[in-house]
């Protein structure tokens, strides 16, 4: 069986009881271009996710100037945050630049059509104060997501590890929203688009 990048993903996230150790056959095959041939990929390795920008062409080419706002979350783990808004969001690496200790100064992300920019806690750049939410005890920013198909980024999100901070309900009658926290302490407000 051959399965997309958002489909293997999907399987971690929300079926990892099946991949206990009886089974012996957890491989799927990932179609990382559908002209390529597909790459073997063992579901009950336990570095799979942070192997899969290894797998991915290695260079995403140039990055395209942004004017505007893009938010710049400080995470006490960057490497480990673009793994999680992989299986939470389906978010895809865009960039990364890092320094030689292996700290990211910054990563693009993208999701859904949505940008964000994160890193790696730099104190050193604070007077020596952290600045990731984990480390501050919280965040009064909130990330809003407007999204097509809003239960199943709410189910996918929660069971990659977010909590639930207030539960995916109507609004109305054609609008969902809930709210969720991820493990690096950035809350996410997911919604279904407005009715017209």
């Amino acid at each position: 069986m051959t399965l997309s990048f958002d489909e293997v993903v999907e399987l971690d996230a929300c079926c990892a009881e099946l991949l206990d150790d009886d089974r012996t056959d957890v491989t799927a095959r990932l179609a990382l271009d559908p002209d390529a041939d597909p790459l073997e990929f063992d579901l009950r390795t336990p570095s799979r996710w942070s192997e899969l920008p290894r797998l991915a062409p290695a260079s995403p080419g140039p990055r395209t100037a942004v004017v505007g706002v893009e938010p710049l979350l400080v995470v006490h783990d960057a490497a480990a945050a673009i793994d999680f808004y992989a299986r939470a969001f389906g978010g895809v690496e865009r960039a990364r630049d890092t320094l030689p200790d292996g700290r990211i100064v910054s990563a693009v992300v993208a999701i859904d059509g949505f940008v964000i920019q994160l890193c790696d806690d730099f104190p050193e750049l604070r007077s020596g104060r952290p600045g990731s939410p984990v480390a501050l005890g919280g965040t009064p920013v909130t990330l809003h997501l407007t999204v097509e198909g809003v239960d199943r980024f709410f189910a996918r999100a929660t069971c990659a590890g977010a909590r639930v901070l207030y539960g995916l309900h109507d609004v109305s009658a054609l609008r969902r929203h809930g709210v969720v926290e991820d493990p690096f302490g950035h809350c996410w407000s997911l919604s279904s688009p407005a009715s017209p």
